[in-house]
């Protein structure tokens, strides 16, 4: 589904990707773990075009992404969750959610729109209690699952998800994993950065380590969590005696 190929991206002169390649296959979860300022942000702004590759490519479903902007990716079916949830703050849950599938409101799909919301409540009851509530007002968790139900309302195919444990609670951040989970058996593909790497690596199928921005490390979750140097650097010491 999703293919990059020795990707070269930065800010500037500022060169942050040096010959990133990896690869998503159709009903996947893949992890992306790395340190602060490794480059998974950046790779995953030049796959849903907020940046534009300074080399390589970019191949979703085999259209080039490289250089194709963003409402075009978006609906060819490749969505972005960004990290820190970017939520209209002044808008209600709803319109929050119905900015998500602006555009295919506006080529008259109002009775499909309507089903994907009906999924997004489905998926997040809380959200469906919550639809009059102004985004802003919403705890941490709810966010994130409005930023989740907000990509889903686009009808994506690949979803790309930037952080979305990061501040949350315990119980919250169990509730995003679980729903990260079921999103493949809904026909939803995952590409997952995250600094949590045991919740990731539990739900996830295979994974990437990313440092300075070039991939390390590749590997099934099991293989990753088997890993000494993964173990040290994101599962502490006693990983193995919690998982057993």
């Amino acid at each position: 589904m999703l293919r990059v190929t020795n990707l070269e991206a930065g800010y500037g002169k500022l060169r942050v990707l040096k010959s990133v390649s990896l690869h998503v296959s159709a009903g996947e979860i893949v992890i992306l773990l790395g340190a602060n300022g490794a480059g998974k942000s950046t790779l995953l702004k030049s796959v849903c075009g907020i940046l534009r590759p300074q080399g390589g490519r970019i191949l979703f479903n085999g259209r080039e992404l490289g250089g194709a902007g963003m409402e075009r990716i978006v609906e060819w079916g490749c969505v972005l969750v960004p990290e820190g949830r970017q939520l209209f703050s002044p808008m209600t849950v709803k319109e929050n959610l119905l900015l998500g599938a602006y555009r295919r409101l506006r080529r008259g799909e109002g009775a499909k729109v309507r089903q994907s919301l009906e999924e997004v409540f489905d998926l997040f009851p809380r959200l469906a209690e919550r639809q009059a509530q102004l985004a802003g007002t919403l705890s941490g968790g709810e966010q994130q699952m409005l930023a989740i139900g907000r990509a889903l309302m686009c009808a994506p195919r690949l979803v790309l998800m930037d952080e979305p444990s990061m501040g949350l609670a315990p119980l919250a951040v169990d509730k995003i994993f679980q729903t990260v989970a079921e999103l493949p058996s809904r026909g939803i593909t995952v590409l997952l950065v995250e600094q949590n790497a045991r919740g990731s690596l539990a739900i996830a199928d295979r994974g990437y380590v990313m440092e300075t921005g070039q991939i390390v490390l590749e590997g099934s979750s099991q293989e990753l969590a088997d890993n000494h140097d993964v173990r040290r650097a994101y599962l502490g010491k006693d990983y193995r005696k919690i998982e057993e």
